[in-house]
């Protein structure tokens, strides 16, 4: 009886010797899993938009086969006995032939700048992407709520573009920001 209670211990020892190597291992690949998905910072895989890399931006873009421009209206609304209200930005990606726009094109984010240093940026949602049936040439992005630059100033507005997976910017200098009245 001795005999199995020792061939007992034994086995329950090297199964518990086996499974303390087994939970060490499984420990180690989880930790080692923790730390690379704690050093991956998916907001710094883009890089980054310097206020040189804006100004630089070319006014037209082919984009399978299609020149591409951005043209803008940009406005502050200042009627009398109403508040003044942030600068409202609206731009509209299009062909330059008035061809179909590209459906693969999704226009991401708009940056203003002004005086060449003071930049004001601002993200589309995925639903503010407007392709009108009349002018399937075009997409029209409304950004609001700006800063209060102007009237009568001119800035330079740069929109961030996805193409698939890449990212385009796109510029229409010296756009005057008018006042609505």
């Amino acid at each position: 009886m001795s005999n199995n209670k020792e061939v007992e211990l034994h086995n329950s020892f090297c199964l518990n010797g086996k499974m303390e190597k087994f939970i060490s291992i499984y420990f180690l690949m989880i930790s080692f899993a923790l730390i690379m998905i704690s050093c991956f910072d998916p907001v710094s895989t883009e890089q980054e938009i310097t206020t040189e890399s804006l100004l630089s931006a070319p006014e037209t873009i082919t984009v399978a086969g299609n020149q591409i421009k951005l043209e803008t209206n940009v406005y502050l609304n200042l009627k009398p006995n109403v508040e003044p209200n942030p600068m409202i930005v609206k731009v509209y990606i299009e062909t330059v032939d008035s061809s179909d726009i590209p459906s693969m094109i999704s226009v991401e984010s708009i940056y203003v700048v002004k005086e060449d240093s003071v930049v004001w940026k601002h993200s589309f949602s995925s639903d503010e992407k407007v392709v009108s049936d009349l002018r399937p040439f075009r997409i029209i992005k409304i950004a609001r709520n700006g800063p209060h630059w102007g009237p009568f100033i001119t800035v330079d507005v740069i929109v961030k573009i996805k193409i698939n997976k890449n990212t385009i910017l796109l510029r229409a200098s010296d756009q005057n920001i008018c006042a609505a009245n």
